[in-house]
């Protein structure tokens, strides 16, 4: 007797994949895996340079804030660090008084903030000193006390009948 391992009927009832099939499609699983994960790897890098730079640019204006309080105080020249919170940076700035009337108190500030890794980053802009208008202004003869009356907030009531509401920011 004859057994024939190929026969029609056994062909009918045998289910599955072939060697090759699998092989096939272990490739196609592992070149798309390969695929994913380099993406998701050069996502999170770009995720990471983003935090980066979002840190940077709010330690930025944070000392340009400074810059601002110290230029309003008189201080026209500053420098420091962020403490261990932000290891490795630093900020500094200068203010120049900008025009040749010293009546206007306008100045350009230039802050810099530098990193850990050696590199600066500069932003400069314009401050307007306040205080200088509660001052006599010579040009005018004006004295401190007509520039608070030209300054304050005078509201009228609304025509809707509502009442009248004192705006606390200027002190009314």
């Amino acid at each position: 007797m004859k057994i024939y391992l190929f026969d029609k009927k056994y062909k009918k009832n045998c289910f599955g994949f072939t060697l090759m099939e699998i092989l096939t499609a272990l490739a196609i699983l592992g070149g798309s895996a390969f695929i994913l994960f380099n993406v998701h790897f050069n996502a999170m890098k770009l995720h990471q340079i983003t935090i980066n730079q979002t840190d940077e640019n709010q330690l930025l204006y944070a000392t340009c804030s400074r810059a601002e309080v110290g230029v309003l105080t008189g201080t026209l020249e500053g420098s420091g660090d962020f403490g261990t919170s932000y290891e490795g940076y630093s900020w500094s700035y200068i203010a120049t008084a900008i025009g040749s009337d010293p009546s206007i108190p306008l100045y350009s500030v230039n802050v810099t903030l530098y990193t850990p890794e050696n590199e600066s980053k500069s932003l400069t802009f314009l401050c307007y000193d306040l205080s200088v208008e509660n001052q006599t202004n010579n040009l005018t003869g004006n004295s401190s006390q007509s520039n608070r009356a030209r300054n304050t907030n005078t509201m009228k009531a609304p025509v809707s009948g509502f009442s009248t509401r004192r705006n606390s920011l200027f002190g009314n």
